[in-house]
């Protein structure tokens, strides 16, 4: 298994490899640290949200809100330079 990580405007970006026979995966100590080790998971067909089991909602949302401003201005930047998708 291997982290990446990169810095994407304010937010932070890891890549998480889960071992295919074990359905393991490694979080960053940076995740960890900042998250704590239990976290409620909400998927659809092509993204997942994790989040600190015991957070409010409200301060979930909030935080989504600013990932997707943040994933908005990346792909600007990416149609800019002529990176298309």
């Amino acid at each position: 298994m291997f982290l990446l990580c990169e810095q994407v405007g304010t937010m932070v970006e890891f890549n998480i490899k889960v071992h295919k026979q074990q359905r393991i995966a490694y979080f960053p100590k940076a995740i960890t640290e900042g998250l704590g080790f239990e976290f409620k998971a909400v998927a659809n067909r092509v993204a997942l949200l994790l989040f600190p089991k015991n957070a409010k909602l409200e301060d979930v949302i909030k935080s989504l809100r600013l990932i997707e401003a943040d994933l908005e201005h990346a792909r600007e930047l990416q149609m800019n330079q002529g990176g298309g998708s």
